[in-house]
């Protein structure tokens, strides 16, 4: 297991990283903390869908399995079933947030012009 793996990144992780990447880290303003939620989901999608584009097939079901078995999923078990099944899932969470970032500069770009 490679070292991305050792630590399961949960919500509160990737939530943690978006506020540090985006300079939230000392705001304790509710409308902060919603936009730091909405991120957070956003990335949390985004995850799943990377992650699930590289499982097999088998684990696409059983994964499938896991998220029906719960409405809405649990995140704790979603997370640990990606970590196991995925080597790379800190770099799948990783591109995840930098590709969020990308976006968000290029929407703050496009609001300058």
């Amino acid at each position: 297991m490679n070292e991305n793996n050792q630590t399961q990144a949960s919500v509160k992780d990737i939530q943690q990283q978006i506020a540090k990447k985006f300079g939230f880290e000392k705001l304790e303003d509710k409308t902060q903390q919603e936009l730091i939620n909405k991120m957070s989901e956003s990335v949390v999608k985004r995850v799943i869908v990377d992650a699930y584009e590289q499982l097999n097939d088998t684990d696409r079901d059983a994964l499938a399995d896991l998220m029906d078995e719960n409405n809405p999923p649990a995140p704790d078990a979603v997370d640990s079933f990606l970590n196991e099944k995925l080597e790379d899932y800190g770099a799948v969470i990783k591109n995840a947030i930098d590709d969020l970032e990308k976006h968000m500069g290029q929407a703050l770009e496009g609001v300058a012009k």
